[in-house]
């Protein structure tokens, strides 16, 4: 079941990619994929369902290279950066699969989009495993709540992200933009033993970004 569950994932991914996000449909799905449209519905329920499961994916292989390249309780911070950049890697890579998705997905959101607020809540929780080990660690000071910052921080990487799928900003403004928003969001929230750290990467942020969104 697993491995036919990869398959129909990857034919959607493949759909998007070749002929764009209104190209997926159930009977193309299972077309590609090789399975009956009843399998499609037995195993994901709707054509949302499958699209749901494409972003769970990306999701899941951004997990693993942070678990390879940025673990959380070797620096706490670094893993905070590394969901930003490690992600936005990884979905500008395939920028006809995910520019669509991120324009479908801030849609949803607007018209209360249970499916859509799952994904951005998976995403924010990344962030907030890098926080609490932060608070753990005496870099963030306590009685911060984690939940909301991580969310703060995720709010901002989602314009970013939004303006990206709009052509409004490069990869290298998305990246800009979304880091900025961190600095800025642990600047709030720094203790004294990350307080110079964070000012002098929000110093940086601040030029990077100035510099990557005037050339945009």
């Amino acid at each position: 079941m697993r491995r036919r569950r990869e398959r129909i994932v990857d034919a959607a991914r493949s759909l998007i990619f070749e002929d764009g996000l209104a190209a997926v449909s159930m009977r193309r799905v299972a077309e590609r994929a090789d399975v009956s449209v009843m399998t499609l519905y037995n195993l994901f329920g709707s054509k949302d369902d499958i699209l749901e499961a494409v972003i769970s994916h990306a999701i899941d292989a951004i997990d693993e290279r942070l678990a390879a390249e940025a673990p959380v309780d070797v620096d706490p911070v670094a893993r905070c950066v590394a969901v930003i950049t490690v992600s936005i890697e990884l979905l500008t890579g395939e920028p006809e699969i995910f520019r669509p998705m991120f324009l479908v997905g801030y849609e949803q959101v607007a018209t209360a989009g249970e499916r859509s607020r799952r994904a951005g809540q998976r995403a924010a929780r990344m962030q907030q495993a890098g926080l609490e080990v932060a608070v753990e660690q005496g870099l963030i000071r306590n009685g911060i709540d984690v939940v909301a910052l991580a969310d703060q921080i995720y709010h901002g990487y989602e314009l970013a992200a939004l303006q990206w799928a709009r052509g409004e900003l490069s990869v290298e403004g998305f990246e800009a933009r979304a880091l900025y928003g961190l600095w800025l969001a642990l600047a709030a929230a720094a203790d004294d033993e990350l307080r110079s750290t964070v000012d002098a990467r929000l110093a940086e942020a601040a030029v990077t970004l100035r510099s990557v969104v005037i050339d945009s």
